[in-house]
């Protein structure tokens, strides 16, 4: 008998640790414990059920509650899927994205442009950061790099604030629809 303490207990308690090895008990082997296995019904039923339940499940693009679709029919339907909401994402974003994006000097020059996808105020924010493509200014109409910047950081807002919006209403038309 050995007594174990806790070290981390407030008011250790001794536990006893009582361990007794029968040497006459034999471990019988494999085939001889299932010889005399006798499985109980109860969890036998249980386990049944549970695969049953699980096989009813649908999991993946596939509707069906018992599919037998091949992996490549699978996959046609995931791209499937896949098109319907990106065309969707695309209607919604041309019906309600428009964005003006002006970039003005401190002597009253600017450059204006108006937007209406997501990824053309991104383009926009990454060109006016860098000075680039429409953005790049001109021999007589300069941009100080930090109007730019806050410029570039305020289109990045209004798409995160875009996205969220487009994203609700994809999901309300698909549900919809």
């Amino acid at each position: 008998m050995t007594t174990q303490t806790n070290p981390y207990l407030i008011n250790p308690k001794p536990i006893e640790l009582r361990q007794e090895i029968l040497s006459h008990q034999e471990i019988p082997s494999y085939e001889e414990f299932l010889e005399t296995y006798q499985g109980n019904q109860a969890i036998e039923e249980s386990y049944q059920n549970e695969i049953a339940d699980y096989e009813a499940k649908v999991y993946g693009p596939c509707s069906k509650s018992n599919c037998t679709c091949t992996r490549e029919e699978l996959r046609i339907q995931l791209l499937e899927k896949q098109l319907e909401i990106y065309k969707e994402r695309e209607r919604v974003q041309k019906r309600s994205f428009k964005l003006d994006i002006t970039l003005e000097n401190q002597f009253g020059a600017y450059r204006n442009k108006t937007v209406y996808t997501v990824g053309d105020a991104i383009t926009a924010s990454e060109q006016i950061r860098g000075g680039t493509g429409y953005w790049a200014g001109g021999a007589f109409v300069a941009f100080q790099q930090n109007n730019r910047e806050r410029l570039a950081d305020k289109v990045m807002e209004w798409v995160k604030i875009a996205e969220q919006n487009l994203t609700r209403d994809i999901d309300e038309s698909l549900r919809a629809g």
